[in-house]
């Protein structure tokens, strides 16, 4: 991969990628179970919309709750909830693994994920703070975690919020939906080794995850490719020159 401003792409022709991400008129996302089924297709999904990778809200090409509002304001109205309502299903996982964002990931994937996290760990005294307070837990509150990990001051909150990104990118921590009380939704934090005991498959490393989002995105440009993940760089460059050998993908001059 010499060249910054080569393409990836998968082998072969596909769909326009609007058409592909249905975010082309016409093809919106018609409801909750047409997103579930669009969701198994592809593998995984960002929540807002990217210019790659294929995402929930930019399929359901809603008008923003409140227009003008930023944040969850723009999120499309009639599907605000989708999000939320397909990470409580069994088949699909909540991460920020790809660009730090919200990311669904159906179940099909788990084993690719698996592989690419599973061994990951962290030095940084906060954030191993958080994995200790996680340890033998199904699942903690976030409020409940900062107490646990002594971080719930109100100086302390920001490295809190930091160190859980980092343990959130790097898929060392998941976030699960709940309700409790019977009408208040919260997140329920995970570490990924408590959701998953055992591994998922045989071999570890990046390179079957990596090769999920190309194919989840189509074609991208390689220097954006290397800024999905979280993990280091050289782990990315050395996934895609083996996804390049065996032609799994191919590099282009541009599009």
């Amino acid at each position: 991969m010499s060249a910054r401003a080569a393409w990836l792409a998968l082998p072969g022709a596909l769909p326009e990628r609007a058409l592909r991400h249905r975010s082309a008129a016409g093809h919106a996302l018609r409801d909750l179970g047409d997103a579930a089924s669009f969701l198994a297709e592809l593998g995984l999904l960002l929540q807002t919309p990217d210019p790659w990778l294929p995402s929930l809200f930019g399929a359901a090409q809603g008008k923003p709750a409140k227009p003008g509002a930023a944040g969850f304001g723009q999120w499309p109205a009639h599907a605000w909830s989708w999000a939320g309502e397909l990470a409580e299903r069994d088949d699909v996982l909540l991460t920020k693994v790809l660009s730090g964002k919200r990311t669904l990931v159906h179940a099909r994937l788990w084993p690719a994920l698996d592989a690419a996290v599973r061994e990951r760990s962290t030095d940084d005294p906060d954030a191993l703070a958080i994995t200790r307070a996680l340890d033998g837990h199904a699942g903690i509150r976030g409020d409940e975690l900062r107490r646990l990990a002594g971080l719930d001051t109100a100086p302390a909150r920001k490295r809190f919020q930091k160190a859980l990104a980092h343990l959130e990118a790097h898929g060392i921590v998941l976030a699960r939906p709940a309700l409790v009380d019977k009408h208040t939704h919260v997140a329920l934090l995970q570490l990924w080794t408590q959701r998953f005991p055992e591994p998922l498959g045989a071999t570890a490393g990046v390179s079957a995850f990596v090769h999920a989002a190309l194919e989840a995105a189509g074609s991208a440009p390689a220097d954006r490719v290397l800024r999905w993940f979280a993990w280091p760089r050289a782990e990315t460059e050395r996934a895609i020159r083996e996804l390049l050998s065996s032609g799994q993908i191919v590099q282009r001059d541009g599009e």
